[in-house]
């Protein structure tokens, strides 16, 4: 009976051995587990952010290259002739003559050079009046300018051609309401106390 207990006893202590390897393996089959899951989260993770940094990437070299081409092909488009365009200045007066008649008209200047859009979009930039005012001086002293000058008048309107603002500049004046008032239409023009100027591109000459 002392053996059959003897035998029990050394029967359980292997089995408790037993069972403490087993657990000691799979604790160190866990640990190693949880590394291998530690190391695939990382790993994941960085593979994660360089995915995001090179989505990034791409993102900002797409804009990059769409905003380079639209910055390009603008170039070319503005450093194109721009024909049927043409750069003008455009006035309008109206004011009482000697206080009883009132006169009323416009003034246009056009230049009939071709320009590049640029060109087109640098000069509407420009607050210069300096080739404006030059013009308007000599359609008003046409007649001192005659031998320089192609001159056509009617009852209401006066056109003049001057070489000159880079190009062939076509000058009209026209009279609305007062015309019986001077012996020549641009005279009213030079009576007017103000004229009420905008500058503008257009597309005929008209």
């Amino acid at each position: 009976m002392l053996f059959l207990y003897s035998l029990c006893d050394t029967s359980a202590d292997k089995i408790a051995a037993i069972q403490d390897l087993i657990e000691v393996s799979l604790h160190v089959k866990i640990a190693a587990l949880e590394n291998r899951i530690d190391e695939a989260e990382k790993e994941m993770w960085a593979i994660a952010t360089e995915y995001s940094q090179l989505q990034e990437d791409y993102q900002q070299t797409k804009g990059d290259y769409e905003y380079e081409t639209e910055t390009y092909k603008k170039l070319i488009e503005d450093a194109k002739p721009d024909p049927g365009v043409f750069q003008a200045w455009t006035g309008t007066f109206e004011y009482m003559f000697y206080g009883y008649d009132k006169i009323r008209g416009f003034v246009e200047i056009i230049n009939t050079d071709v320009f590049t859009a640029a060109e087109n979009k640098q000069w509407l930039a420009s607050t210069s009046t300096l080739q404006r005012d030059i013009l308007v001086k000599k359609l008003l002293e046409a007649e001192t300018f005659a031998p320089k000058t192609w001159i056509v008048r009617t009852r209401d309107t006066c056109f003049m051609d001057w070489v000159g603002w880079t190009g062939t500049v076509t000058c009209r004046v026209k009279i609305y309401e007062g015309r019986e008032n001077f012996s020549r239409v641009e005279q009213a023009l030079q009576k007017a106390p103000k004229i009420v100027w905008e500058k503008k591109l257009i597309t005929n000459t008209q």
